[in-house]
């Protein structure tokens, strides 16, 4: 069998293990505000087609 390098070990079993590089929220504060009054100015004015 073929040998897999280190560094290709660590990215396999931190995925398995569910522990990320880094522990902070995947979207912004701000980024979710803006999505939301997006949707907010969608739903008061939909697209009609």
């Amino acid at each position: 069998p073929c040998k897999i390098s280190p560094c290709v070990l660590q990215t396999i079993l931190r995925t398995v293990r569910k522990q990320p590089r880094t522990k902070g929220p995947l979207l912004k504060s701000a980024y979710v505000q803006a999505c939301l009054n997006f949707a907010r100015d969608y739903l008061d004015d939909p697209v009609e087609d």
